[in-house]
């Protein structure tokens, strides 16, 4: 799957599908390349190790149990990481993204890319979970779906939509 996806601070980045040879780029490079606030905003607490059970998950790249890409920069260092737990409805959607690759649309490629790959998996629910102050994310994925429910619960905004089937709606 191995494509050039975009250019950012002059250096191209890539998306391909997360192997056992990611292990340490993801478990180690990706989360050292975040902040606390980063890992904060991801994890929802201070973490201090990347999670095991997460990563050997991402890692398994069983698309209709838990569907991940990694995004690599022009050395091949993993950058970002997304993945889509599909083995239950909804799918839960989760994105990391090094702290210097922020804000140059590879989170949100990531996000494109898994919602595809979902509607092709005959996917139709998908949850996400953010800090409440960070409610911005969950517009992106009004591009994309239809909220239907919304749980504002200690904090933490959990927000479940329906995928339109590709064709986006009005307004977005």
């Amino acid at each position: 799957m191995t494509a050039v996806i975009g250019m950012s601070t002059g250096a191209a980045w890539t998306v391909d599908v997360p192997t056992e040879a990611d292990r340490e780029a993801i478990g180690v490079g990706l989360f050292a390349a975040c902040s606390a606030e980063t890992i904060r905003y991801r994890f929802f607490g201070m973490r201090n190790h990347f999670p095991a059970r997460y990563l050997d998950a991402v890692i398994a790249g069983r698309p209709d149990v838990h569907d991940a890409l990694v995004a690599r920069d022009d050395r091949g260092d993993v950058i970002a990481l997304g993945s889509l737990v599909t083995g239950e409805q909804p799918a839960e959607l989760g994105l990391l993204v090094a702290d210097a690759w922020q804000r140059h649309r590879i989170g949100s490629t990531l996000f494109e890319l898994l919602l595809d790959r979902a509607r092709k998996n005959g996917v139709e629910w998908v949850a996400a979970s953010v800090l409440a102050e960070r409610r911005h994310i969950l517009d992106l994925m009004r591009t994309e779906a239809t909220p239907v429910r919304t749980v504002l619960d200690h904090g933490v905004l959990e927000v479940v939509y329906r995928l339109h089937d590709g064709i986006r709606p009005e307004g977005s």
